[in-house]
């Protein structure tokens, strides 16, 4: 049995050291949940997982929560560097960054993407080293998200073009973190600080759970006293209880709203939902962009709204007052942000969910709110039959019980072309109740 580290320095080596060996033998960081339950023993003594990480600084890793079962310990490259098995995976990295440079300049700066077993093929290494591979790729500048085995490019890939050593890469990276950073400016004079608020909602889109819950976290950790409602952590919610009465009892009970805008939640209708009934409270209601979203892009009416970035760390010092949270690190913060939104699902577009119907389409998620709205049609019984010959369950609702059917994982379905404009589908004898679909897999969110 490995003796218990005795002072910071032994701490911070027997930490990277296992983290690393987790992660070369299942190509993924460990969750910093199981980590402390499995070595708690030898670091509480020093004060525990978290205050080690901590003192051991960002610079060379990010520990996230143990008390959430999504966030990770994640190795920074002065701490992969020092691990003497990491050579291989080092090598391959930049392998990989290289010809992520060739194929997006080959593009001339197009929509760019790269597959892992392509990779894995073209140079010749087994799976397990094209995971570990695909994983520092989604840590890094070179891509813009995605999972293990498809990444999109970023534009900063151009920038590495024949790199050859890491600290060549590195040098290359903290060079446009300056550009970014000083095109941010200086920071306009605050307003005065709101009153601290107890209870905070977080809405976000279930497919960004795993920022959302750090986020929460962070808020959490930040201020004693103050409570964040996040739907989808288990428990938030108690078993049995009815959905839509615990959401809409939130809200209510909420002091303050947090959106958590990515290019998946904005086009998701729960989203927009608890939005609304956030903005019509008139209480302290907070947008953040993240995951390649722009403050810019934020679609209208929310797009009205003053948003901050959680890329940039002069908004997540605004962020902070806001909340009357304590932020030691906000640069450190936004590292893991953007290392959690590149291993979130790829969403440069956000694709429509639906089926074909004729020279149109009956869709029932996707970007549907940048389309035009049409005037509402009856649905024709070909429609229906449409659907549910692919086994999809339709069902027509009357509009005061929309809420309701959405609660249930339905969906309101559309004709639409997918480019330019979209349209209701009514009951054809009765102009008060539209089409819903359950689409396959639907939970709710």
């Amino acid at each position: 049995m490995t003796a218990a580290p005795t002072n910071l320095q032994d701490a911070r080596q027997f930490i990277e050291q296992r983290v690393y060996e987790h992660f070369h033998a299942h190509a993924e960081w460990p969750r910093a949940k199981i980590f402390d339950l499995e070595h708690y023993e030898r670091l509480d003594p020093l004060g525990g997982l978290e205050e080690v990480c901590r003192q051991i600084g960002s610079d060379r890793l990010t520990c996230g929560s143990i008390t959430s079962s999504e966030d990770r310990i994640t190795l920074r490259w002065p701490a992969l560097m020092d691990q003497p098995n990491a050579a291989d995976d080092i090598r391959n990295f930049l392998k990989g960054a290289r010809e992520a440079a060739d194929r997006y300049t080959a593009n001339r700066g197009g929509e760019t993407t790269l597959n892992r077993r392509e990779l894995a093929e073209h140079l010749k290494i087994d799976e397990l080293a094209s995971k570990r591979m695909m994983a520092l790729l989604l840590q890094s500048e070179v891509t813009g998200g995605g999972s293990v085995d498809q990444v999109s490019i970023a534009h900063f890939a151009s920038r590495v073009r024949g790199v050859k050593t890491l600290e060549e890469y590195l040098r290359l990276a903290a060079a446009e973190h300056d550009r970014r950073l000083s095109g941010i400016g200086r920071r306009t004079q605050s307003a005065p600080v709101p009153s601290q608020p107890a209870n905070v909602f977080l809405s976000h889109a279930a497919e960004d759970a795993a920022l959302a819950h750090h986020l929460a976290n962070v808020i959490r950790q930040g201020r004693q006293g103050v409570s964040v409602f996040v739907a989808s952590r288990a428990g938030d919610i108690p078993t049995g209880a009815d959905w839509l009465d615990t959401i809409e009892a939130e809200l209510r009970k909420a002091d303050s709203y947090v959106l958590l805008l990515t290019p998946r939640s904005v086009e998701r209708l729960w989203v927009w939902y608890e939005s609304g009934a956030a903005w019509m409270s008139k209480r302290p209601l907070v947008p953040l962009t993240a995951a390649g979203l722009g403050k810019g892009t934020v679609p209208y009416p929310l797009g009205a709204r003053q948003a901050l970035s959680l890329d940039s760390p002069p908004d997540v010092e605004e962020f902070a007052r806001h909340l009357s949270i304590d932020l030691p690190d906000s640069a450190a913060f936004c590292e893991t942000v953007a290392e959690l939104s590149r291993a979130l699902p790829h969403a440069l577009s956000t694709p429509f969910e639906g089926i074909e119907f004729g020279d149109t389409f009956l869709d029932w998620a996707g970007p549907l709110n940048k389309l035009e709205d049409l005037d509402p049609v009856p649905a024709s019984d070909s429609m229906v039959k449409a659907l549910k010959d692919r086994g999809i369950e339709a069902l027509f609702t009357h509009l005061s019980e929309s809420r309701n059917q959405l609660a249930k994982g339905r969906r309101k379905v559309f004709e639409t072309n997918r480019r330019a404009w979209k349209r209701e589908l009514l009951m054809p004898s009765d102009g008060n109740q539209v089409l819903f679909v359950t689409p396959p897999g639907a939970v709710g969110r």
